[in-house]
């Protein structure tokens, strides 16, 4: 009786925190809330665009550009490094940030410091073929120890932005 009620202390204790697991549990929806660590992520919005404009000039990507507009909130006492992140296809397929996007409007940078109970909001930038995937967040942890969760990126399209095949159908529809 003793070692099962330790063992369901024990289960207890590790299955209430709110991070979820990535190897075990569904991904979280954008607009919600994702506490990791120290960090608390929300995706607000997700667009697929041809190109982007900065400081030097018209930047087209090899497939298309993933837009992720989110806010990322530290509540450490301490100022936190926010380290580069990368999305999953479900291929397993990873393609990460592009990292050279001096002069985009919103774009989050290269060194992202939040200060302590500080949050940023930007975007980050993915190149990657059209299609849905999921945007792996870590905890800021040591390489190899990080903790990490998912977002569901579901694929979304805006009006005009869809894929057309011959006879100028779409491939892929809208909403």
């Amino acid at each position: 009786m003793l070692a099962t009620l330790t063992a369901f202390a024990f289960l207890s204790v590790f299955s209430c925190g709110e991070t979820k697991k990535e190897s075990a549990a569904k991904p979280w929806q954008m607009g919600e809330k994702v506490p990791l660590g120290p960090f608390t992520y929300s995706v607000i919005e997700s667009e697929w665009k041809t190109e982007l404009m900065g400081a030097k000039g018209r930047l087209d990507p090899k497939q298309r550009f993933l837009v992720l507009k989110l806010t990322v909130q530290n509540s450490a006492a301490e100022r936190k490094a926010l380290s580069f992140l990368h999305i999953r296809n479900d291929k397993g397929e990873e393609f990460p940030e592009v990292q050279d996007l001096e002069g985009v409007p919103g774009w989050m940078g290269i060194l992202r410091e939040i200060p302590p109970a500080g949050t940023d909001m930007g975007t980050l930038v993915f190149d990657a073929p059209l299609g849905h995937y999921r945007l792996v967040l870590n905890d800021g942890g040591q390489a190899g120890e990080e903790r990490t969760s998912l977002v569901d990126l579901p694929l979304q399209m805006l009006p005009g932005q869809e894929e057309t095949g011959p006879g100028g159908r779409p491939i892929i529809t809208g909403r």
